[in-house]
């Protein structure tokens, strides 16, 4: 049984290597102040990452987080997060890019594209309303 664990648990990070060796580093410029994140080895994020750099105007929903809508789809592998943690960085079905400032509990699902490293002050650079991010590899 022991053995049968490590074997799917080795074709899981094999197929789609979500949290693997490979992630990349990117900055996030908002405002003045530049926030270091990193993007998880998954076709979404190396989807995205063709795009870069990018300059985007995301909007405010719901006081935890900012939005953007592509005008492409994204390849998807959405999951039932149950939680969502302040930093980080999905995608809502396949083409709306999601930053979270706050953390909290969801039964919405996403594809997880990467997470925030120093969070500490976002909430107040993306402020209320909308906000231009631009996301530029590092």
């Amino acid at each position: 049984m022991k053995y049968i664990f490590i074997m799917i648990f080795t074709l899981f990070f094999m197929n789609d290597n979500t949290f693997g060796e490979n992630m990349q580093e990117i900055i996030l410029k908002i405002k003045n102040k530049e926030y270091e994140a990193v993007l998880y080895d998954n076709s979404t994020a190396r989807e995205l990452i063709k795009n870069f750099p990018i300059s985007i105007t995301m909007s405010d929903l719901h006081e935890n987080e900012k939005y953007y809508n592509f005008s492409k789809r994204f390849p998807i592998s959405s999951e039932n997060v149950g939680n969502v943690k302040k930093g980080d960085i999905m995608l809502f079905g396949d083409n709306c890019l999601v930053i979270f400032y706050k953390s909290f509990s969801t039964h919405y699902r996403y594809t997880k594209l990467g997470y925030i490293k120093n969070f500490e002050d976002l909430e107040n650079s993306l402020g209320k309303g909308d906000v231009n991010i631009n996301f530029v590899l590092k």
